[in-house]
């Protein structure tokens, strides 16, 4: 008898564990969901920035099923193997806007010189996503916010930035 009550405890135990394992699995699989549905919100907002603000609508961002936390950049459909480098500072620019989204409001926000490597057509465009996003009825929506350029342009626009136009 004492054999039989002792399989029965190992039986409950083992049962136990199997059911916490499974109760794991489905959280970390919860979390995964989560954490593409985070990826993939990211990358329609890099798409949106691109249409609206640039109105580029020949590259694409989207996020891998297989890989929650990586990218492939499309351009016209088809995946993009070269992208210039104007391309790639504009892309990784919308990424960083994107990204801001989910981060705390406390925080000190720096961009270092988002122009660089685009054409003068696209300076007015950065500073419009500067001010729709990180600007809420003329207020800073973060902390603190530098940025840094070496062009005079684009320096003239930032002159504009709500924050810095009702201090004077």
């Amino acid at each position: 008898m004492d054999t039989y009550t002792h399989r029965k405890e190992i039986a409950k135990y083992s049962h136990l564990a199997t059911l916490q394992e499974i109760e794991e699995n489905e959280n970390k699989i919860e979390k995964l969901k989560n954490s593409m549905s985070s990826e993939q919100a990211s990358a329609d907002k890099i798409n949106k920035y691109l249409k609206s603000h640039f109105g580029n609508n020949v590259l694409e961002f989207r996020a891998l099923e297989e890989n929650k936390a990586e990218f492939k950049i499309y351009r016209n459909g088809i995946e993009a193997d070269n992208l210039s480098e104007g391309e790639c500072s504009l892309v990784g620019f919308c990424y960083f806007m994107a990204k801001l989204q989910n981060v705390d409001k406390k925080s000190v926000v720096w961009i270092d010189d988002p122009i660089s490597s685009l054409d003068s057509n696209h300076i007015f465009f950065i500073f419009s996503l500067i001010d729709s996003e990180l600007f809420e009825n003329k207020d800073l929506k973060f902390n603190q916010l530098f940025i840094s350029t070496h062009n005079l342009d684009f320096l003239k626009y930032l002159k504009k930035l709500k924050s810095v136009s009702s201090k004077k």
